[in-house]
């Protein structure tokens, strides 16, 4: 996917509990994608979270 198709990214603290900071993506499509925070300023590739999303204004 290019980041053209990328709507927005919401930093979301630590999802998975490995305490570092992780990211929460919505793509143009709705589909909902979770980035893991490696704890080095970079991040693991995505993991789909859901979809359906567009129906959402927001994500927080």
């Amino acid at each position: 996917m290019s980041r053209r198709r990328r709507r927005e990214f919401t930093a979301v603290g630590d999802l998975d509990e490995d305490r570092r900071n992780d990211l929460v993506a919505r793509d143009a499509d709705g589909a909902l994608w979770s980035y893991a925070g490696l704890g080095n300023s970079s991040f693991a590739s995505r993991v789909k979270a859901g979809s359906g999303r567009n129906i959402y204004k927001i994500i927080i």
